[in-house]
């Protein structure tokens, strides 16, 4: 008689891992029209988040990356825009910040 032992994994909606986590963040703002293909462009062709520090022209793109997500809420793009400070989510444009901010170490 064999017996097997099986062990349950669960698995949320987790960071798994920065660099693969970032591609996919600009992934989606591209092919939801968030962002232009040319700061799409822009962002993998100059940007290696292996690496601790990124160049001029990688930096000016995720600029561009977060002021398109600045007027959005992130968590929910096709809600209305808001267009003063006290309308936005407090935490939208901080929590993508902070997703990005690996680049700027």
């Amino acid at each position: 008689m064999t017996c097997t032992i099986l062990i349950k994994i669960q698995m949320g909606n987790a960071v798994i891992n920065d660099i693969t986590d970032l591609k996919g963040v600009f992934d989606y703002a591209l092919s939801h029209g968030i962002i232009s293909k040319q700061v799409f462009d822009g962002i993998i062709r100059n940007c290696d988040f292996s690496k601790e520090r990124q160049t001029k022209d990688c930096k000016v793109n995720i600029a561009k990356f977060l002021k398109s997500y600045s007027d959005i809420n992130i968590f929910n793009i096709y809600s209305p825009v808001c267009h003063e400070d006290s309308e936005r989510p407090n935490s939208t444009l901080h929590a993508l910040t902070q997703h990005v901010s690996i680049i700027f170490r």
